[in-house]
């Protein structure tokens, strides 16, 4: 990031390196030191030059923080099955348990254009059906994986584990309602669960916490695989409560304190957005990234070939179609590079759609028709699609068109 300031007759430029050292951002602003644990940082040619905590150099470790970004489900509802987490919105998982009750819950989620002032988006879920009780193994949260790679200078699982800083804003339709959080390795039997302040009613509520990582356990730190969840809690029975604000053995969500009567009303809401995980001695202001990065880092994880707003496996839906153009109509088999806009994590689960029918498994044939197609050699940057039986091309200038989806989700 470039900022600008003048001061007087004279301007100051200053350039911030992504993950910079103290003492190679303070070399670009010459005359410019920090306190110890700070480095110079960008905001706007407002507010020029400041100094912030370290974890303002990279300070969002979370991807769409703001709930924004929606590839999959573009806003629908997502209906939760019990005991199978599943992404909601980009980069965020609900985890849902309510069994063995007389009634057991239902629950729904989806994104929805309700926010604190200067944001849009939020992600909700309603409890459709309540329960008749709430048991030891039953729970609603937000699981947000991170990635191995991003947690490397947190130092866990050694005697220099960093201190670390988490900040959310929620929204609950039960009064004097008690949330809760934890921070756990990603085999989830390292965790540090707490419980937030009782919230207003139907209220944005800002929640932040900071606290030293875990100096023991096994945690993955390096490489794509996962190292860590944050995970913000909603309703947790016994077995998945503990002490708060201590590093315990186990896989816990919350501290006792934890309220759980979401589980058992009816119509009742949770909101989240803006939420933060960042290595800093203290919590830094929160701030939206531009929409392109954060697609971008979206894209790493889970990318389309739809346009954004358009549901993967709509009918007649051709804009931003593949296309593979015939020089004949010889009767064989066809199959055609495509290059993904980013590199993604992993080898990614690869679907194919018609883009005349929106059948998944499909191509079609200069959209006549659809063909049978399949994804074949995946790699990280692209992939072949190819027709799994011989068949005519309908004319000379004419193709096949195609859709896609390419998940690398932790």
């Amino acid at each position: 990031m470039i900022a600008t300031r003048l001061a007087g007759a004279a301007a100051l430029f200053a350039i911030v390196l992504l993950g910079a050292s103290p003492a190679e951002a303070q070399a670009y602003v010459p005359g410019v030191t920090c306190p110890a644990g700070q480095a110079v940082t960008g905001d706007t040619p407002q507010s020029g030059i400041v100094c912030a905590s370290l974890g303002s150099v990279f300070a969002n470790r979370l991807i769409n923080p703001t709930m924004e970004i929606d590839q999959v489900h573009e806003g629908s509802s997502v209906a939760l099955v019990s005991g199978t987490p599943a992404y909601v919105v980009d980069g965020v998982k609900i985890g849902f348990v309510s069994t063995g009750h007389t009634t057991n819950a239902t629950l729904s989620c989806q994104r929805v254009a309700d926010a604190p002032q200067g944001y849009t988006y939020s992600l909700q879920c309603t409890v459709g059906t309540a329960a008749s009780a709430v048991g030891s193994g039953d729970y609603i949260v937000a699981l947000i994986p991170i990635e191995a790679d991003n947690i490397q200078d947190a130092l866990l699982g050694t005697a220099g584990a960093q201190t670390l800083c988490v900040q959310w804003q929620s929204k609950i339709s039960i009064g004097s309602y008690v949330a809760g959080w934890a921070f756990q390795n990603f085999a989830q039997t390292r965790s540090y669960p707490n419980a937030v302040p009782a919230s207003t009613a139907a209220t944005w509520t800002a929640n932040q916490a900071c606290f030293t990582g875990d100096t023991s356990g096994t945690w993955v730190t390096s490489g794509n695989n996962g190292g860590a969840y944050l995970v913000l809690t909603f309703a947790a029975g016994g077995t998945f409560q503990n002490t708060g604000a201590t590093w315990a053995a186990g896989d816990y969500f919350a501290a006792s304190s934890q309220s759980n009567s979401l589980l058992t009303t009816a119509g009742s809401t949770f909101e989240i957005t803006n939420v933060k995980f960042e290595m800093a001695p203290a919590s830094s202001p929160f701030r939206r990234r531009p929409i392109q990065q954060e697609l971008a880092l979206c894209q790493r994880y889970y990318e389309k070939s739809y346009d954004l707003g358009v549901l993967p496996g709509t009918a007649a839906a051709r804009t931003g179609q593949e296309f593979f153009g015939f020089w004949g109509t010889t009767n064989a088999t066809y199959s055609f590079g495509i290059r993904f806009k980013v590199p993604k994590r992993a080898a990614a689960a690869v679907t194919v759609y018609s883009p005349t029918t929106g059948a998944s498994g499909n191509v079609d044939n200069n959209t006549t028709a659809d063909v049978a197609a399949a994804a074949a050699q995946i790699g990280l940057e692209g992939f072949q699609v190819g027709t799994t039986a011989a068949f005519t091309p309908a004319a000379i200038g004419g193709g096949l068109r195609v859709h896609w989806t390419a998940d690398a989700r932790l």
